[in-house]
C-alpha cells in the first residue's frame, strides 16, 4: 500500500497553522493574567494555574509544554528565568514556599517540585507536620524525565540530575546526580 505524502503535508500543515494560532490566543491570554511573560516565551495548550497567576514571573524564550500543572499560594511566587524549558506534564507546587528557576534550565517531562510537604517528627502525627521550604535551579542546569525534587533543595549551576531522581538534598555545581535518594554520580566537563 502506497501513502499519499502529499495528503500527509497538507494535513501537517493545517495542524501546524490551527496550533500556531492558538498559540498566540493564549499568549494574549497569559500577558493579561501572569505577573510577567517575556518575549518569546510561551505556554502550551493544557497549561493550568491554580492560585493567582499574578505571582508568576518568566523571563524571555521560555518554554512550558502541554500539560503542566502550576499550583502557586497567597505567600509564595515562582520565578522561570530565560532561554528555557518545562517539560509536558510538570507539576509545580508552590503553596507556601517559592520556586525560582535560573536561565538555560531544562526539564523534562513528568517532573515533580514541592515546596510544601509533609514530613515526618517523632511524636507527632503525619498530619500535623510539614515542610516548607524555597527550592533553588541555577543557570545551566538539566533535570531528566521523571525527578522529583523536595522542599529546601538548591541545584547549582550546571548540574545534571538523572530522569528518575528523588532530590532530597543540595546538589552541588557541575556534578551529576541519580537515584533515590540522589547521590553524585561524576562531575560535568564545564
Amino acid at each position: 500500500m502506497k501513502l499519499n505524502r502529499n495528503k500527509f503535508i497538507v494535513g501537517d500543515l493545517f495542524w501546524k497553522i490551527k496550533e500556531r494560532s492558538f498559540d498566540y490566543l493564549r499568549l494574549i491570554y497569559w500577558k493579561l493574567f501572569l505577573g510577567k511573560i517575556g518575549k518569546g516565551s510561551f505556554i502550551k495548550y493544557g497549561a493550568r494555574v491554580v492560585g493567582n497567576p499574578k505571582r508568576i514571573s518568566i523571563g524571555d524564550n521560555f518554554k512550558i509544554w502541554e500539560n503542566c500543572f502550576i499550583g502557586i499560594g497567597l505567600k509564595a511566587s515562582l520565578r522561570i528565568g530565560n532561554n528555557g524549558l518545562l517539560g509536558v506534564g510538570t507539576y509545580i507546587n508552590c503553596s507556601k514556599g517559592n520556586l525560582m528557576i535560573g536561565n538555560g534550565v531544562a526539564i523534562a517531562p513528568y517532573c515533580k517540585f514541592f515546596t510544601y510537604s509533609h514530613h515526618y517528627m517523632p511524636g507527632k502525627t503525619v498530619s500535623e507536620t510539614h515542610k516548607v521550604a524555597d527550592i533553588i535551579i541555577e543557570d545551566d542546569v538539566l533535570i531528566g524525565a521523571s525527578v522529583i525534587i523536595l522542599p529546601g533543595v538548591t541545584i547549582k549551576k550546571g548540574a545534571v540530575v538523572a530522569a528518575g531522581s528523588v532530590v532530597t538534598e543540595d546538589v552541588e555545581s557541575y556534578s551529576i546526580v541519580g537515584g533515590i535518594p540522589a547521590k553524585e554520580i561524576k562531575r560535568r566537563i564545564k
